[in-house]
């Protein structure tokens, strides 16, 4: 029986147990026995290689606007980890010139997040800013093609657009393989893991609150888990059998 089935046949044991002893039915609704941890299983999704990080950005054509707007989105992603709902959603003033940095409030955590201006990264935008960028009211720095030029709705689009050049870059990809474009901030998060930066630095850069949420990244860093790993030294091998 899959792990989650257990999880969930117990959490219907408590619910009927409940109910029964509630109605006098049962003399107790035995909430000590069924109160043992049930571990679910957590599929660990890729990390993206740089290799097809920098397939995808050499297929796209810096000379057209569009191009010019998803290098700097894609590269953005690649370098920051930033989700595509704070790319979507950043704006004009979020972009610290003389400081070297970008500062946002991450949609999904509502905690505020400071981030290196990179030298690759702030050229691209720069570009796409002073060559690319339509000029209209709007103050989110990626705007959509068509008018009226606004800023990205969600996240759903910008996914698109990556999924487009994976498929020109010939990166085939099959359904929920985790190689989309949140797939970039794992590469990020795995990096981290990978160059021994602290657990708990690496989860302030990527703006996340709870250090557990690196766990994930963890378990992609291969370097170090091979270091934990233990040979079969003083195991019988005819008993193993």
């Amino acid at each position: 029986m899959r792990i989650s089935g257990v999880h969930n046949i117990k959490l219907y044991m408590k619910h009927l147990c409940d109910y029964l002893f509630r109605n006098d039915l049962l003399p107790s609704n035995f909430s000590g026995l069924l109160s043992f941890r049930v571990n679910r299983e957590t599929r660990v999704l890729p990390a993206t290689p740089w290799a097809e990080i920098e397939a995808v950005l050499k297929i796209i054509d810096r000379t057209k606007i569009k191009g010019k707007r998803d290098y700097a989105m894609i590269l953005l992603a690649a370098v920051t980890g930033l989700r595509a709902i704070d790319i979507a959603r950043m704006k004009l003033t979020d972009i610290h010139w003389q400081r070297g940095e970008i500062r946002i409030v991450q949609s999904k955590t509502g905690e505020p997040v400071v981030l290196p201006l990179t030298r690759d990264v702030g050229r691209a935008v720069k570009d796409y800013i002073l060559n690319g960028r339509y000029q209209c009211d709007s103050d989110a720095v990626f705007l959509r093609e068509k008018k009226p030029y606004r800023g990205f709705a969600d996240a759903v689009a910008i996914g698109d657009i990556y999924d487009d050049y994976r498929r020109q870059a010939g990166l085939d990809r099959e359904a929920f393989d985790g190689k989309g474009f949140h797939s970039l901030r794992r590469t990020v998060g795995t990096s981290l893991v990978t160059a021994d930066i602290p657990i708990t630095t690496a989860a302030q850069i990527l703006g996340d609150r709870d250090v557990r949420s690196m766990r994930k990244y963890i378990a992609l860093d291969e370097k170090h888990l091979g270091e934990c790993s233990l040979d079969f030294s003083g195991i019988d091998s005819e008993v193993a059998l």
